[in-house]
């Protein structure tokens, strides 16, 4: 009977552990992208870029920001998600880590690849390539 009750007890024990796994490995971050262009003539920053210039209008330049393109990845650690920019090349986002910094990103658009940290609440900018012979900047927001 002993044998019966520590076999029940190891069950348990491993299920616990399995279910606690699986609810940390399940967390879903909604990551939102904004793909805008960067213009080099007068024009201004369109409204649904004004995060992107918020965080960008030091370390880019350009004259005018116009909106490509929006969009939205639900994903898991580790699930790699993909959006079509308006210059037809993928972007590729994974989350691979959350700490209490923020969350650990990896993206990749043409043939450039980037580790990116997110804090809660914050935005990051990666360059996303050229469309129509301007450059493109893409902005993710993730939320937890």
């Amino acid at each position: 009977m002993k044998w019966c009750s520590r076999a029940v007890l190891a069950l348990g024990v491993l299920a616990l552990a399995l279910g606690t796994a699986t609810a940390a490995g399940a967390q879903q971050f909604d990551i939102h992208v904004t793909v805008c262009q960067l213009g080099e003539g007068p024009g201004g920053i369109d409204k649904k870029c004004a995060k992107l210039h918020a965080r960008a209008q030091n370390q880019l330049r350009y004259e005018s920001l116009t909106h490509l393109k929006t969009g939205r990845l639900k994903l898991g650690l580790d699930e790699v998600g993909t959006l079509k920019l308006p210059n037809g090349q993928p972007l590729r986002v994974r989350p691979l880590d959350l700490t209490d910094q923020g969350l650990l990103l990896a993206a990749e658009v043409g043939g450039l690849k980037a580790d990116l940290k997110v804090a809660k609440g914050r935005l990051v900018v990666m360059d996303g390539g050229r469309h129509e012979g301007q450059k493109v900047a893409v902005s993710f927001e993730p939320r937890w």
